[in-house]
């Protein structure tokens, strides 16, 4: 019979509400005072509601209010949705157009605020979130006491949570500093809401202590305790001990020492904001405006556009069953795993049972044992992970079409016995080599994930007795605790885990479920995860038993699917910000069932469940759609009890999803026939880079980038997943193909592939993530890429764990006079952000170089010397030739650099990860030369960079190769190669030339040298010459002029086309060519508002412009008033001070654009009692990247204007 149980049916019928049943909650939907009216278009209004919720989450407002209007002809009664989304996309224009700074401009949005306001007054259905936006919107009008009157009824309403009462507080403490006792109230309040809150925390520590409350030393006690285990992470990213000042304030407010007290807190509060600890709660409290968004029409409406919805014609499959194992073997099978162990293109199936490790492999005759290997008995557990990140690039394996290397797959055994990882051997035949983890016994679950973001996978370890254990990977099976960087959940016996990023800020959580506790693992960055419950409040509850992440609702946010007692619930996620973990619901069936698999059976490009009953132990399949419908299908699957075991895999890749089943002594394959009738893909993810023809390990992520978001646009359809397995499979329904696919990786660079093919192997984007600004110059023609900027400036960049990098603000860059020509009598140049990263510019300042057309000019511009070089214009009279080349096998390749060509030199073989290579050198001759004169060496070059999280994988490691900046050898009287220069420097990222000096260098009579180094470098051109140098403002070879800037505006443009080099170059950016879409995940913090920032950037002040990802200052200066004199050329420096903070996982603060550099402290100025770490001065409207724009970039993909890079 078929069971079908529509969910919204029962809610109708049962009168189950959908409601807030954690978190902030703001998605509640409250029902409308009239029916919905007859004849309306269904499927017209359902587009115009999902056009308008794209329009306000990509914060374009102004192009939902005519949608708006048009929803309020078609279906006025809808006026709850009405109010709440024209509040939504009013407050959101007012905040992007910086309506405070002048009021009058908006009056006809306030007008229309107002008419809203009072028909919430008359309205007996507003919520707390409508007063809140109502709030400020009167705060955006300057109207701050009428801003406080309606935040105050927002907490007069039901349910208002922790978010309300900290708004509640903000605008008491701003604006009515003095009503005291209200605001301590509010905080107070906000802190019951919210109790774990360190950022609501924080305030109400300043508060107790102004109230002289004795709940201070309490509370200090409280927030000692929540900080434990992320004390010595703090103090390696701060300087500060944490744990220190801590006890000393407590004792301090025990013994009633304000003073200390005051300045404690103080430090306190400054050390612990820009933490991801802090910015997490942070956006838990002040939520965007987005997430108030009402997504849904009044409950019968809904249910009339579900039922109304065209449903794809079913497609006819059945699963026909192979016995694999057979009852009569007596085998005590444990755990059953299906991948394809030795590359050969063909699935195995890896049977572990009590005694063995059986590999089985399908013949003609059947399926046949084609090798073993022996287990403890105290092994009851397996799963696959390559651990070792060991993909040979000479092994491409069977896979067709791979384009990289592939890795073979490792395994992990666990149980009684503890934890054993299996290294994988390829060979004439597989070989296992066991390394077991030293002092581990009684584990009941293994969950692999890259929780430290350091491009390989850590193992989580629930152990018996209830306990997490975090081990993380150092390479080379070298696993290294780090359970105390942990505030773990309490003790359970922990039935299912999913390493996903479940809130949507690129790092990767873990979802954990256990009979008696629901919730996540948020990971809070280097290596550091906190406990996030997620179970209800309330009375006794079932136990649990199965957990799923898809997302049902196509919003590209995750949805959790779970199994309660008797029923499934369906939580349905609504936040807007990232950080933000929060759903509405639960929506429930009731329907027992002790395992949750996701399972698309006919590839319709919907996530199906497939469920185990406990009762009967057969097997049903759960019909969902992307509204959160469920019907039971009994029919499909075998009436025949089944086996506890249950796996979902393709196991004979024809492109439909089959289903493994075991027992103690039976393995079963349920081979789906038919499902293939409707359109797949399937997606293989690997973590290797490749520049024309060379393929290399990234480094950067793990090999099958587990843990990564894969998302599809087919037709209209949207489908996302995260990579949990070596392959990932959509089905694509009656679609011939997809039109879009994007993969973005762990490390949050995202990867789009425009009409993949259905069996697609995606080999990782050679694709820098974080680097430095770009700079283009107008050449007479048009505007070209010149070079990238502020490459010695980096702030939070980490060589290793707790090893910082050096910051020099200033730079002085050679533009060549060929690229920087004049246009309408001014010299025009563009200074873009297109990386996943923050700029700071404090200073530029364009600097005209004279001199003869018989002279060369190079600045003294390098990075990663032992001392700063200072400012000099260096001159070339006469540039001389070097007399030989060869690499480190002695391969001559003089030709490769003796000209600047464009034409790169590669001088290593193995390259271990992006920027990191063995070590290799250039090694030159001079030919005779006079040594007691004063020579220079000229190299035209650019470096590869690795990143923070690369730096710290690889500095766990002491066997490890990591990036050695380039020294310089030379041959001593014994024929000895000494080391003359331990760091000689490096170009900065893109081709720039530097000036190696030579004088006191030689030891001997020969004038050979060696340029040694381990870091990616490519060089193109050398020479050797006098070395003359200039410091002054001129000189008879050289006039300078420091010339007026005439403009400098701040704007958004996009991201420029890149252009790759066909050899070892650099890549180079197209500037005509324009990717408006969001190219990044949005950082949070903020950011200079767009205009004129002349003022910010023409004097090294402090003052900066800040810069994200897609931004551009065009910069305007002055022809000099001298003309250039008849056979001169005019070359350029380009000075700049500022600073760059990418976005990477682990660099310090690299979450936000915040805080501010400046030039006493770059990484965190509130630690100087001098400066406060805010918006730097001058800056009067910071902006903020939009939340969502990124996340909805495939769902609002469409092909007649694809974003393909």
């Amino acid at each position: 019979m078929n069971r079908a149980i529509p969910v919204i049916a029962i809610l109708l019928i049962l009168g189950i509400a959908v409601g807030v049943w954690f978190g902030l909650g703001f998605q509640k939907q409250l029902v409308p005072d009239n029916p919905p009216a007859q004849g309306v278009d269904l499927e017209q209004i359902a587009g115009l509601k999902n056009r308008l919720i794209a329009m306000i989450e990509n914060q374009v407002p102004r192009e939902a209010f005519p949608l708006l209007v048009e929803l309020e002809t078609l279906v006025p009664e809808e006026q709850n949705f009405q109010v709440r989304n024209q509040l939504v996309a009013i407050d959101v224009l007012l905040a992007a157009e910086n309506a405070e700074a002048n009021p009058a401009a908006f009056q006809e949005f306030f007008s229309q605020a107002d008419s809203l306001s009072k028909s919430l007054d008359e309205s007996s259905h507003s919520g707390f979130a409508d007063w809140l936006l109502i709030s400020r919107i009167e705060a955006a009008r300057g109207e701050y006491g009428n801003s406080l009157l309606a935040i105050q009824r927002a907490t007069q309403k039901e349910n208002a949570p922790a978010a309300v009462w900290f708004e509640l507080y903000e605008r008491l403490n701003r604006h009515f500093p003095e009503q005291q006792q209200p605001a301590f109230d509010a905080i107070q309040k906000a802190h019951q809401q919210d109790p774990e809150n360190v950022w609501v925390l924080l305030e109400m520590l300043g508060q107790l202590n102004e109230q002289n409350d004795p709940q201070l030393v309490e509370k200090l006690k409280t927030l000692s305790s929540q900080l434990e285990p992320f004390l010595p992470g703090i103090q390696q990213r701060s300087r500060v001990d944490l744990k220190q000042i801590l006890a000393q304030t407590i004792k301090a407010s025990e013994e009633q020492d304000q003073a200390l007290v005051i300045r404690n807190l103080r430090l306190m509060t400054n050390v612990l904001r820009p933490e991801d600890i802090a910015q997490s709660d942070r956006a838990r409290v002040t939520p965007n405006s987005l997430e108030f968004i009402a997504t849904s029409f009044s409950p019968d409406r809904e249910l009339a556009i579900h039922e109304q919805s065209q449903q794809e014609a079913s497609t006819e499959i059945k699963l026909v069953s192979h016995s694999l194992i057979s009852a009569e073997q007596q085998l005590s099978v444990r755990q059953v795993e299906v991948c394809d162990l030795d590359l050969d293109g063909i699935q195995e199936v890896l049977v572990l049972t009590e005694t063995e490790l059986q590999i089985l492999k399908q013949q003609a005759g059947g399926w046949q044992k084609a090798l073993s290997h022996p287990v403890s008995p105290g092994f009851s557990h397996l799963a696959i992970a390559d651990l070792d990140l060991d993909a040979d690039p000479a092994r491409k394996g069977n896979t067709p079409d791979a384009p990289c290397a592939l890795a073979d797959l490792d395994l992990i055994l666990w149980g009684k016995d503890g934890v054993s990882l299996l290294e994988t051997q390829l060979g004439e035949t597989i070989q296992f080599v066991p390394h077991p983890l030293a002092g581990i016994t009684a584990v009941q679950q293994v969950f692999p994930g890259d929780f430290d973001l350091d491009g390989d996978l850590d193992l989580m370890l629930a152990e018996e007795s209830g306990d997490l254990r975090l081990f993380a990977n150092h390479m080379q099976f070298s696993f290294l605790e780090k359970t105390d960087r942990l505030a773990p959940p309490p003790a359970a016996k922990w039935l299912e885990g999913i390493a996903v990023d479940l809130d949507r800020d690129i790092d990767l959580d873990l979802l954990l479920i256990a009979e008696d506790q629901f919730g996540y693992l948020e990971n809070l960055r280097h290596g550091e995860l906190r406990w996030r419950s997620l179970n209800k409040d309330g009375a006794e509850q079932s136990p649990y038993s199965a957990v799923a992440v898809t997302d049902f609702n196509a919003d590209a946010r995750w949805d959790i699917l779970f199994s309660q007692g008797d029923a499934l619930h369906l939580l349905t996620g609504t936040s807007s910000t990232p950080g933000v973990a929060q759903f509405s619901g639960p929506v429930s069936t009731t329907c027992s069932s002790r395992s949750i698999y996701l399972w698309d059976d006919d590839n319709s490009g919907r996530d199906d469940v497939l469920l185990v009953s406990p009762e009967t132990r057969t097997l049903d399949v759960g019909r969902m759609n992307n509204s959160g419908e469920i019907s039971l299908d009994a029919n499909l699957l075998p009436s025949d009890p089944v086996s506890p075991g249950i796996l979902v895999e393709d196991v004979d890749l024809d492109g439909d999803l089959d289903v493994v089943n075991w027992s103690d002594n039976q393995v079963n394959w349920l081979e789906n026939q038919g499902g293939n009738q409707n359109g797949f893909l399937r997606i293989t993810l690997l973590g290797q880079q490749i520049k024309g023809e060379q393929v290399s390990a990234s480094g950067r992520v793990n090999q099958y980038g587990w843990g990564s978001l894969l998302e599809l646009k087919a037709g209209s359809h949207y489908q996302a997943k995260s990579a949990q397995r070596p392959f990932t499979h959509f089905g694509l329904g009656k679609h011939a193909h997809a039109e879009a696919l994007r993969v973005v990786w762990p490390n949050g660079i995202p990867q789009n592939i425009i009409d993949p093919a259905p069996n697609s192997v995606l080999c990782e984007e050679l694709k820098l993530k974080g680097s430095c600004p770009y700079l283009y110059t107008w050449d007479g023609e048009q505007f070209v890429f010149a070079t990238d900027l502020l490459w010695a400036a980096p702030i939070g960049l980490q060589f290793a764990e707790g090893v910082l990098a050096p910051t020099r603000a200033w730079e002085y860059l050679l533009v060549d006079g060929d690229q920087l020509k004049p246009l309408a009598n001014e010299y025009h140049l563009r200074v873009t952000e297109e990386l996943w990263e923050a700029a700071y510019f404090d200073q530029i300042e364009l600097i005209a170089i004279d001199h003869p057309e018989s002279v060369q000019v190079y600045s003294n511009e390098k990075v990663g010397t032992a001392t700063p070089p200072e400012f000099k214009v260096h001159v070339v009279k006469q540039p001389l030739p070097i007399q030989a080349a060869v690499d480190r096998k002695g391969r001559n390749v003089l030709p490769l650099v003796a000209a600047l060509d464009d034409q790169y030199v590669k001088l290593y073989e193995q390259k271990f990860a992006q920027g990191v290579t063995e070590e290799h050198f250039l090694e030159i001759d001079l030919g005779e030369i006079d040594h007691t004169q004063n020579w220079n060496l000229v190299l035209t070059g650019w470096m590869y960079p690795s990143d923070t999280s690369m730096n710290v994988a690889r500095g766990q490691n002491p066997q490890v190769q990591t990036g050695r900046p380039p020294f310089l050898q030379t041959l001593d009287e014994d024929g000895n190669w000494v080391t003359v220069d331990e760091l000689m420097g490096f170009p900065g990222g893109k081709t720039k030339t530097i000036v190696v000096n030579l004088d006191g260098k030689f030891r001997s009579a020969q004038s050979r040298f060696r340029i040694v180094t381990s870091m990616e470098i490519y060089w193109d051109h050398v020479f050797y010459a006098k070395a003359e140098e200039v410091a002054g403002q001129a000189s008879a070879e050289v006039i300078t002029h420091v010339l007026p800037m005439t403009r400098a505006e701040l704007k958004y443009r996009g991201f420029s086309q890149r252009i790759d080099h066909p050899g070892n170059g650099p890549d180079r950016y197209d500037y005509d060519h324009l990717i408006s879409t969001s190219a990044w995940p949005p950082m949070s913090g903020e950011f200079t508002s767009y205009g004129d920032v002349l003022s910010l950037v023409n004097s090294e002040d402090d003052r900066l412009v800040v810069m994200g990802a897609g931004d551009e200052i065009d910069l305007r200066f002055s022809l000099p008033a001298t003309e250039l004199p008849s056979g001169w050329k005019r070359d350029f420096i380009l000075h700049n001070v500022g600073y760059d903070k990418d976005a990477d996982l682990n660099t310090v603060y690299g979450r936000s654009s915040e805080p501010f550099p400046t030039r006493s402290n770059p990484i965190n100025p509130a630690l100087d009692e001098s400066t406060s770490g805010a918006m730097p001065s001058g800056i009067e409207a910071p902006r903020s990247q939009p939340a969502r724009r990124f996340w909805r970039e495939v769902i609002d993909y469409s092909a007649a204007a694809p974003n393909s890079d």
